[in-house]
Order: C-alpha cells, then sequence, then structure tokens
C-alpha cells in the first residue's frame, strides 16, 4: 500500500469518526435535555398535587393556580413530544447515513475485488507470455 492511499484511507476514516461522534453527541445532548423535561414535569405534578391537596382540605380557593399547573404540565408534555420525535429523526438519519456509507463501501470494495481479479489475471497472463518465451 502506497504512502498516499494510507493517507486517504486514514483521511476518511478520521471524517467519519468525527461525523459519528457528531451525531452521538447530537443526541446526547437531546436526551439531556428531555430528561431535564421529565424531571420538570415530574416536579409540576408534584406541585399539583399540593395544590389540590389543599383546595381539598383546608378549602382554599387555588383554582387559577390549579389550571396554571395544568397549562403548564401540557405545555411540557408537548416539548417532551417534539423532542422525542426530534431524537428519533436524528436516530433514524444516523442510521440512514450508516446505511448508506455501508453500501457505498461494499460497492467500493467489489470494484477493488474486481480491479484485483483483473490484475491478477493480467499477471498470469504476464507470467504465462514468460513462460512461453523460455
Amino acid at each position: 500500500m502506497k504512502w498516499e492511499e494510507i493517507k486517504t484511507h486514514f483521511s476518511k476514516a478520521t471524517k467519519k469518526a468525527a461525523s459519528k461522534t457528531k451525531d452521538f453527541a447530537d443526541i446526547t445532548a437531546l436526551k439531556f435535555k428531555l430528561k431535564g423535561l421529565e424531571i420538570t414535569i415530574c416536579e409540576e405534578y408534584e406541585n399539583l398535587g399540593r395544590l389540590y391537596y389543599s383546595f381539598t382540605q383546608d378549602n382554599e380557593d387555588n383554582k387559577s393556580k390549579i389550571n396554571e399547573k395544568t397549562a403548564k404540565i401540557l405545555e411540557i408534555k408537548t416539548e417532551i413530544a417534539a423532542l422525542e420525535a426530534e431524537i428519533k429523526e436524528a436516530k433514524e438519519t444516523s442510521k440512514a447515513q450508516n446505511e448508506a456509507e455501508k453500501a457505498q463501501k461494499e460497492t467500493a470494495d467489489g470494484a477493488n475485488v474486481y480491479e484485483g481479479t483483473t490484475e491478477k489475471s493480467e499477471a498470469e497472463t504476464k507470467a504465462e507470455k514468460d513462460d512461453d518465451k523460455k
């Protein structure tokens, strides 16, 4: 293998690794944000429960606060659904890129096998001609 070929293969591998690392980092950041929203919604449910308890036990007039918490929970649920869709799309995009790269590599490997066979055949032909001359 020549130095230029080694450099080319190394460069391609480096670019591929960087791309996969970026995809992984992006998906991880989205999952981290999702986990934060899930924690927030749990806290909002807890607060809603406290408000409702004080409403039923202490007859506090906090219906407006209960409605605010309910609206906040619905808002967070919408954000969670959007993030889950974004994560799913990012994973599918990454998977599609991986499959495309794999198919491209298989195609290139197939071409290399063909070229190798042709070169071998030419080498064999040359060897046979040399044998015939002797």
